[in-house]
């Protein structure tokens, strides 16, 4: 338990409560006063409960890791983290991504994965500083939108235990793709431009 004294520490810059926290079931009201907050860690905290009203005057962050965190959706807040460049959403209780994630501009780093998750945006294309996308047991997930070949920055791509069962010819026009690794999937076709590492296809 954190006692709302914590959101004293106005000039708190990094945050990592990962692991370790496990039994923590909610952030103080005060949470939303750490105005300086560039980098917080709450992957592991399964018993915690993100609202929206939990980041409140939070608008710095520069890495957010919410992986494991009990949530259905994104808190809206988190999609007004303009100097946002790396944020993790693995293994959540995620049912949607909100429209208003297109609104990260500078997103280099997006893990994201949950079994609930049946589609992603097809506004993704949208985040074109983005340079590392990991795509995570989204088992019900079936089509990749065809914004993705818009990721003109992506060098790293893993899809890993996902219902795809082909790639997109836009994979392709990644010019700058250094790294694509696709395991545990039902792909058939994985159609590849010269220079392009396929770690694995599972088929």
């Amino acid at each position: 338990m954190l006692l709302d004294s914590f959101g004293c520490l106005t000039n708190l810059v990094h945050l990592d409560l990962g692991g370790s926290w496990t039994g923590l079931q909610m952030l103080p009201n005060s949470f939303g006063n750490l105005i300086r907050l560039k980098y917080l860690n709450l992957e592991g905290c399964s018993e915690l409960t993100i609202s929206d009203e939990t980041f409140a005057n939070v608008y710095s962050l520069e890495y957010l890791n919410l992986s494991s965190v009990h949530m259905e959706m994104l808190p809206r807040q988190v999609t007004h983290q303009q100097s946002l460049e790396e944020l993790h959403l693995l293994h959540a209780d995620l049912k949607e991504l909100p429209d208003d994630i297109r609104n990260l501009r500078n997103l280099e780093v997006f893990y994201v994965g949950s079994h609930s998750l049946k589609e992603l945006p097809c506004f993704l294309g949208r985040l074109r500083r983005l340079k590392d996308l990991e795509l995570v047991y989204y088992t019900e997930l079936k089509y990749l939108p065809h914004s993705l070949g818009l990721l003109t920055q992506l060098s790293e791509l893993k899809i890993e235990e996902c219902g795809i069962e082909s790639l997109l010819v836009e994979v392709v026009k990644l010019s700058n793709l250094v790294n694509l690794e696709v395991t545990g999937c039902l792909i058939c076709d994985l159609p590849l431009k010269k220079g392009v590492e396929g770690k694995s296809a599972a088929i």
